[in-house]
């Protein structure tokens, strides 16, 4: 999915929703979720860390590399936090 997308090619709007839609299947999997509270994509962009779990947002930092709204969602930062422990930031 992710080689398809060529940032310097503009979609058109069929083909992004079904970019967005293919990410929105693979955070949504049932059976990921049996013993997972939650699933991200963790993304830096400049000094600033993300946590990504929905199609739409992963689709738009993919393809115009631009920044994510900052969220508070106690979950997105809780991971976010958690990745910043671990990488030692």
């Amino acid at each position: 999915m992710l080689e398809s997308i060529d940032p310097q090619k503009t979609l058109n709007k069929d083909q992004e929703n079904k970019a967005v839609q293919a990410f929105d299947i693979i955070f949504s999997q049932q059976q990921l979720k049996h013993n997972i509270e939650g699933l991200y994509v963790i993304v830096r962009f400049g000094n600033e860390v993300y946590a990504i779990d929905d199609g739409r947002t992963f689709f738009r930092f993919l393809v115009s590399h631009s920044k994510i709204n900052q969220t508070t969602d106690k979950n997105k930062l809780a991971v976010v936090e958690m990745y910043k422990k671990l990488s030692g930031n």
